[in-house]
């Protein structure tokens, strides 16, 4: 089963473009001849990096959640597909897997991460609702899993978790 987070790209969406007026602003700023004129390039320089980081881990890039494999021998995958690339960044056994939780707010996240290991592959900047799924590992920490999906590929998830 795969699912794909829709993720709501608004905030990022306005994140960029304000980044990208700053960018703008900052090099028409710097076209003037007094003394700071440096810090204007500077300041457009890291504005332009962050708008093209953002367009691209929250426009032009799409995670893909996928749980397959073997009856027993099921894993649980990460995808990250950009067009004709598609990558897995995270692959781990679901007999690993102790529990699946959501949270709506994200203080209550953070407060349940405390302590383990966390990866956050969330689609959107602002997600509505957090996933947690914690897996066991051999180290001295767990590993917490940070999603944004939908109840039905929850419950899938949930299926595999340890009662």
């Amino acid at each position: 089963m795969e699912y794909s987070p829709k993720g709501n790209t608004k905030s990022s969406d306005i994140a960029t473009i304000g980044l990208f007026a700053l960018c703008a602003a900052s090099f028409a700023a710097a076209n003037f001849n007094f003394r700071f004129s440096w810090g204007f390039r500077v300041v457009g320089l890291i504005a332009l990096t962050a708008a093209v980081y953002l367009a691209v881990r929250y426009r032009l890039s799409q995670l893909v959640y996928a749980v397959g494999g073997e009856v027993g021998d099921e894993v649980f995958s990460v995808y990250l597909d950009r067009g004709r690339n598609k990558t897995a960044i995270c692959r781990l056994a679901l007999c690993d897997l102790r529990s699946v939780r959501r949270y709506a707010d994200g203080d209550e996240a953070k407060a349940a991460q405390k302590g383990l290991e966390t990866h956050s592959y969330v689609q959107s900047m602002t997600p509505d609702s957090l996933v947690l799924c914690v897996f066991e590992t051999s180290g001295e920490r767990d590993l917490c899993v940070v999603l944004e999906c939908d109840d039905a590929f929850e419950r899938t998830l949930a299926t595999f978790a340890a009662p």
